[in-house]
């Protein structure tokens, strides 16, 4: 008898998270949905296990470091196939002037947490021979940030630790891919404040469902790192042309807070 095997979804409560776990299920993949809001991964629990596949769900604030390692306790006892690192979130304002504490599980929910998930996870596909990896950068990643530096940073590392552990899983037969999306109607905008951004500002957004779909066909095909549209693609080769100097500058323009 095959041992079965998951699909491990983070943040998978809303948002891309959400959408790549209801794709995942259409597609017969069981699944292990870890987010913090119980409730919102119950109801989901409810509305995937009618399309006949197995979900557990795990309740957890990876941020926590304590909270982190009883997840991964639990994780260890399934055979692991995907991990879709998507759990983050972002806060705009100027760096100095914002909530450090808040900074800081910033940097343990982006960094952090997706690192040791990709290290437990990736040493077990490893040893498999096989599986897949994504891990949730953005465009954000090609940029520095001003009033977000600490996200900018954040989704940067994603994207170069996502491109080395491509080349190191290779030859073992797991993939991993930097999926760097623009802004997406998911809520991340109005948990990082991004109200106040005029980047925001008359922004047409693509739907969470699109850049999941999107996902999931990058991750099929072994793409290391996935942009999805067209306009985001061209975005990303600014740094390429404009002088870092610049290159802050307009960046901190489009950031800066609308009147």
């Amino acid at each position: 008898m095959s041992v079965k095997t998951y699909a491990v979804v983070t943040g998978a409560s809303s948002g891309i998270g959400r959408e790549f776990a209801i794709l995942l299920a259409h597609k017969k993949h069981n699944l292990i949905l870890v987010a913090r809001n119980k409730r919102a991964l119950d109801d989901l629990q409810e509305v995937l296990k009618l399309q006949g596949t197995d979900v557990v769900v795990i309740v957890a604030d990876l941020a926590d470091e304590a909270q982190r390692k009883r997840c991964i306790t639990s994780l260890v006892k399934y055979k692991i196939d995907m991990l879709f690192n998507n759990a983050g979130f972002g806060d705009f304002g100027d760096f100095v002037n914002s909530d450090w504490p808040k900074l800081n599980r910033m940097l343990q929910l982006n960094i952090v947490a997706l690192s040791e998930l990709a290290h437990i996870v990736g040493g077990q596909m490893q040893q498999e021979g096989h599986g897949r990896i994504v891990n949730v950068a953005s465009t954000a990643a090609f940029f520095p940030g001003p009033k977000m530096a600490t996200y900018y940073a954040s989704k940067a590392y994603v994207l170069s630790f996502s491109q080395a552990l491509a080349h190191e899983l290779k030859p073992y037969g797991v993939s991993v891919t930097a999926l760097c999306p623009g802004p997406t109607a998911s809520g991340f905008q109005k948990a990082a404040n991004l109200e106040k951004s005029n980047l925001m500002k008359d922004l047409a957004m693509p739907p969470a469902a699109s850049v999941a779909a999107f996902a999931y066909k990058k991750m099929m095909q072994g793409a290391v790192v996935a942009i999805p549209g067209a306009s985001n693609k061209l975005q990303v080769q600014i740094p390429r042309i404009l002088p870092k100097s610049l290159m802050v500058k307009v960046v901190a323009n489009i950031q800066k807070e609308s009147k």
